[in-house]
């Protein structure tokens, strides 16, 4: 089913289909989406408080500098979207995650947070990450190539068996960080070495 608006006065809404919703600096209060798509909508700047979505697509939306306080996230994808400094810690996380609560791919997260947060076997494939902060995250069997992670933040992050391949740009500290059984694409993994100032010679043979 399609719809073109969200009402204030329904609330709750099970497999519908929004587009291009021009909602930006709106706000959202317990609301609850299950099932539902957002295609080329603006949330710029809208503030989703105690809100939930469960198993939702977003795909070529706008949602630069949403608030997402106290509000939940499980299983929901964004595809093809602009997601810019949002702090992802301000949500509601459960203590249990039961599945991967969050799919990027293809998108721009760029100055986004995810400091501190359990989040494993996330996605974030094929995106611009560049000054994220993920320190003190739980990332296990996350999902992270083809992205580019320019000046982002690795501090006490856990990243037992993630997925870097063919990722660049990233800066992650061998002492400071649990790699175990991750995965790193050549020739960019040499980047691991670089704080301990050695020369790696022969790579042209």
């Amino acid at each position: 089913m399609k719809k073109s608006l969200i009402t204030s006065t329904q609330k709750e809404y099970n497999e519908v289909e929004f587009e291009k919703l021009e909602l930006s600096e709106h706000i959202f209060e317990e609301y609850r989406f299950d099932g539902c798509k957002f295609a080329k909508c603006d949330f710029q700047k809208t503030s989703f408080l105690n809100c939930q979505f469960v198993d939702c697509v977003f795909a070529n939306c706008n949602l630069s500098l949403v608030k997402v306080s106290r509000s939940s996230f499980l299983n929901v994808e964004f595809l093809d979207s602009k997601i810019v400094g949002v702090n992802w810690g301000f949500a509601y996380w459960p203590k249990i995650n039961l599945a991967s609560p969050l799919h990027f791919q293809r998108c721009d997260l760029s100055l986004s947070s995810f400091f501190e947060l359990t989040l494993a076997e996330m996605t974030i494939e094929e995106c611009k990450v560049h000054g994220v902060d993920f320190r003190g995250a739980d990332l296990s069997h996350a999902n992270f190539a083809f992205s580019d992670f320019l000046d982002s933040q690795f501090v006490h992050t856990k990243l037992v068996s993630a997925d870097f391949t063919e990722a660049i740009n990233y800066s992650i500290d061998l002492q400071l960080n649990d790699i175990k059984k991750a995965k790193f694409s050549f020739p960019e993994a040499i980047s691991l070495l670089e704080a301990y100032e050695i020369e790696i010679v022969g790579l042209n043979r």
